[in-house]
């Protein structure tokens, strides 16, 4: 029981943050996936982050949509950059963070455990995390922000490509 609780508040505080975010952005994507798609969308960052402010930063919202026959896999999440160093004059670290949370309907719906990421990178590597789902239904909330600027060339805009991923679960 107290394990639901705790599912619960954090599945919360993440729905929480996602209006928030969007509030602070334009238009927040939200991303739909099936088991076995894939989605590319490219989006531009021009400053670090001010965490005052909730940003510039992106966020994504990805809901997979399995069933109980055809179940959610991992959900693979790759960000790139078309920054060279050589080329833009610096080099940036920009940061992946999130939450993913799985939903079970067998014997009733039930939280997964969530998972936490953060891998952070500096351009031109790519930032990727894999997240087992493994459930019939599941969301990850991911936030993609530059947070350092090295170099003269602060402010300006950084094109960025995030690819989503959702593979075919396995029954158990």
């Amino acid at each position: 029981m107290k394990k639901a609780k705790i599912s619960l508040a954090v599945a919360g505080i993440c729905l929480a943050l996602a209006m928030v975010c969007s509030s602070a952005q334009a238009a927040s994507p939200v991303i739909s996936l099936d088991p076995g798609d894939t989605l590319t969308r490219e989006f531009i960052l021009g400053d670090e982050i001010d965490f005052s402010k909730l940003g510039p930063a992106k966020l994504f919202l990805v809901i997979g949509t399995g069933d109980n026959e055809t179940l959610l896999g991992d959900l693979t999440i790759s960000v790139t950059s078309s920054v060279v160093a050589e080329e833009f004059g610096t080099d940036i670290d920009y940061t992946v963070q999130g939450v993913a949370i799985g939903l079970d309907t067998k014997p009733a719906f039930k939280l997964g455990k969530p998972t936490v990421f953060a891998p952070v990178t500096t351009v031109p590597n790519a930032a990727k995390k894999v997240i087992k789902l493994n459930s019939a239904y599941g969301f990850a909330l991911v936030v993609i922000y530059i947070s350092n600027f090295d170099g003269d060339t602060y402010g300006n805009p950084v094109k960025f490509s995030a690819t989503f991923g959702m593979s075919v679960g396995v029954a158990q």
